[in-house]
């Protein structure tokens, strides 16, 4: 097998020497955990047992973790709230308010 893979790897120019593992591996990487397949279907497809053999050679990428670490963070994001606009009317020349005027003496008095 390792044979037929290094006679392909030289048609193709590749100069790096490949085998059945380097393709496992790169199945693992490339293909499964990069397009968002799970570590435990991925060792079911390469037909371990356990997950910690798969784990070692499929290494964590950086896509993965930056998706996963997008859905943890949905999880805790406030929902967003729309903000609130407040307008005043704007007073024309023909409104008047008229101000309650005050002096000290007035107040004094209507206290007692």
């Amino acid at each position: 097998m390792n044979a037929y893979l290094a006679e392909i790897a030289d048609i193709c120019g590749i100069t790096k020497k490949i085998s059945s593992h380097t393709g496992r591996h790169s199945f693992a990487t490339s293909v499964a955990l990069a397009n968002g397949v799970s570590i435990e279907n991925v060792a079911k497809m390469l037909g371990h047992s356990d997950t910690k053999m798969t784990r070692h050679y499929a290494r964590v990428l950086d896509k993965s973790i930056m998706r996963d670490m997008a859905v943890v963070n949905g999880m805790f994001a406030k929902p967003s709230v729309e903000p609130v606009v407040l307008t005043t009317p704007t007073p024309t020349a023909t409104t008047i308010i008229p101000m309650p005027t005050f002096s000290p003496r007035s107040q004094i008095e209507a206290i007692n």
